[in-house]
């Protein structure tokens, strides 16, 4: 029973510094994403993703400031669809581009 409990330990252990290195890379390259965005957009995104079982399922690129006449939703799909594709290593399974647009 020790035995078992003590491989049971390890695996778990192991298994968990696995996930403790994907986030810190996603997290990395995530906050790459923003910073190139930020450069060519004057406005920081916030970044949220979910890989699963190490495949990344879901980039979410979420501007909570951007002028909507400075930039067509194009132009601004176009920008991010590149700078994902130039500093996130995986191409994820989809990727959501939103905008929060001001009523007054």
């Amino acid at each position: 029973m020790k035995r078992f409990a003590l491989s049971f330990l390890t695996a778990v252990l192991l298994a968990s510094c696995g996930v403790a290195e994907t986030i810190t890379e996603m997290n990395e390259q995530a906050s790459r994403t923003a910073d190139e965005l930020e450069g060519s957009l004057g406005t920081r995104p916030h970044i949220g993703w979910n890989v699963n079982n190490g495949t990344l399922t879901y980039v979410n690129v979420y501007f909570e400031n951007i002028d909507d006449r400075s930039v067509s939703v194009a132009e601004l799909s176009d920008q991010v669809k590149t700078a994902v594709a130039e500093t996130i290593e995986q191409t994820p399974a989809e990727l959501v581009v939103s905008v929060a647009i001001a009523t007054n």
